[in-house]
């Protein structure tokens, strides 16, 4: 085998080794400190959120009756404790 065939075949094992492109289902595990699940709070709604999804550079929020929304992360704060999620804090 000469050095063409070699780079053409090892370019080949190269590109059938890449994996396939993110399915756009694909979510990070985390943006920027919080995870899906988080329990937070945006100053301008008098209720706690839930982080429901994660869509860089936005959280998508879940409020108590269902009503879903979103927010830049640096707009919102995680809440710490079950006082703070139930509004005693």
């Amino acid at each position: 085998m000469n050095g063409k065939e070699q780079i053409e075949r090892y370019s080949t094992l190269i590109n059938s080794d890449q994996k396939a492109p993110a399915s756009p289902d694909w979510q990070p595990d985390t943006l920027a400190g919080f995870r899906i699940g988080d329990h937070v709070r945006l100053p301008s709604v008098d209720c706690p959120l839930r982080v429901v999804g994660l869509a860089d550079p936005l959280l998508i929020l879940e409020s108590p009756s269902g009503h879903r929304l979103r927010a830049g992360w640096r707009a919102v704060a995680k809440v710490r404790s079950r006082a703070e999620i139930e509004g005693r804090s």
